[in-house]
C-alpha cells in the first residue's frame, strides 16, 4: 500500500512540474501595413532565449516558464518594444511595431589603395622580385635551360 501511494505521489508531482511551462508563439507585424515582419528578433532576457520571426512573422518558443515574462522585440527601422506578457494564460501573442526606431542617418564608405604588393612596393615590384629570386635561387633562368 505504501509503494502504491509513493508511486502515485511521484506521478502527480511529475505532472504538476511538467505543466509549469508552456509552448507559445509570438506574431510580429508592421503597424502601418499590418504585414508580417520577417527576421524580427524576439528575446527573453531573463531566460536567455531568443528567436527570429519566420516568413509569416511568427517566432515560436518551447518550455517557457508560466508567469510574467519580459520580452524584447526589435527590427531594423522600427521602434523596439519591451513589455511583460503572462505566459500560461494564452499561447499566442501578437505585437505591432511602429516605424522609425533603428534608422541610420548616413553610411560613409571610404577606400584607400595600398602602396605595397606581396611584400614589395608596387612601383618597383619587378625589380625587387627579380632581386629576390636572384638572391634565393642564384641566376635561375640558367637552370631552366637544359
Amino acid at each position: 500500500m505504501k509503494k502504491v501511494f509513493l508511486n502515485t505521489l511521484f506521478l502527480m508531482l511529475s505532472i504538476i512540474s511538467f505543466a509549469q511551462t508552456s509552448d507559445i508563439s509570438i506574431s510580429v507585424s508592421d503597424a502601418e501595413t499590418d504585414g508580417p515582419l520577417l527576421g524580427a528578433t524576439v528575446y527573453f532576457e531573463e531566460l536567455e532565449k531568443g528567436a527570429v520571426t519566420d516568413f509569416d512573422g511568427i517566432a515560436t518558443f518551447t518550455e517557457i516558464p508560466n508567469g510574467n515574462q519580459t520580452v524584447k522585440i526589435s527590427y531594423v527601422g522600427f521602434k523596439t518594444i519591451e513589455t511583460t506578457i503572462e505566459v500560461g494564460t494564452k499561447k499566442e501573442f501578437s505585437f505591432k511595431l511602429e516605424s522609425g526606431g533603428n534608422e541610420l542617418d548616413e553610411v560613409v564608405i571610404q577606400s584607400s589603395r595600398s602602396t605595397r604588393w606581396g611584400g614589395f612596393y608596387s612601383s618597383n615590384r619587378t625589380t625587387y622580385a627579380t632581386k629576390y629570386r636572384e638572391n634565393r635561387f642564384g641566376n635561375w633562368p640558367l637552370f631552366c635551360h637544359g
